[in-house]
């Protein structure tokens, strides 16, 4: 396995540069909206790790009565985790787009456990903001912008991770 890996490696990296650069296939068309969620999700978490950590005093919201952003961003269950929880969601995206980028596909031998784990770390996302989501309506009873846009992104990408751990290619 190791001796595998290591192959995997040193591999000829030019077909991962032409694969992002000259290819159309199905399977970079997902992994670009992979990415492209990914980095709306990374923006996201940047702006409210800014809030979390007090970077920033005021955290913009949209000025109706049910949204209270700050309330739920600085809420103890957004520290449940004993820090707060965007930096762990910019951690969590940034390893979506290195899994979804790193190999390019499988007709160039791209270990299928590289989509395994794209698929397992899409999962968790949107499983982490189901459970926030739900929070916030039925715990907190207020609306949070930023959240709502994170479990959008983190359920958006469920199908182009499924789609790419069936097929790849």
């Amino acid at each position: 396995m190791l001796k595998r890996l290591w192959d995997y490696i040193r591999r000829d990296n030019e077909k991962v540069r032409d694969f992002f650069f000259k290819n159309q296939s199905a399977s970079l068309k997902r992994r670009k909206k992979i990415i492209m969620l990914s980095l709306f999700g990374l923006g996201n978490a940047a702006i409210i790790t800014l809030y979390q950590t007090g970077i920033i005093k005021k955290l913009p919201d949209l000025p109706l009565k049910s949204f209270d952003s700050p309330k739920l961003t600085s809420s103890v269950k957004a520290f449940e985790f004993g820090m707060p929880d965007a930096p762990g969601a910019s951690l969590l995206y940034s390893l979506i787009m290195v899994l979804a980028t790193y190999g390019g596909e499988r007709r160039i031998k791209r270990i299928f456990l590289f989509d395994q784990l794209l698929l397992g770390a899409t999962v968790v996302n949107a499983a982490m903001a189901a459970q926030y989501f739900y929070n916030m309506l039925a715990k907190q009873k207020k609306l949070c912008v930023y959240c709502i846009a994170v479990t959008l992104t983190n359920f958006s990408l469920l199908p182009y991770s499924w789609k790419e751990f069936k097929l790849g290619r």
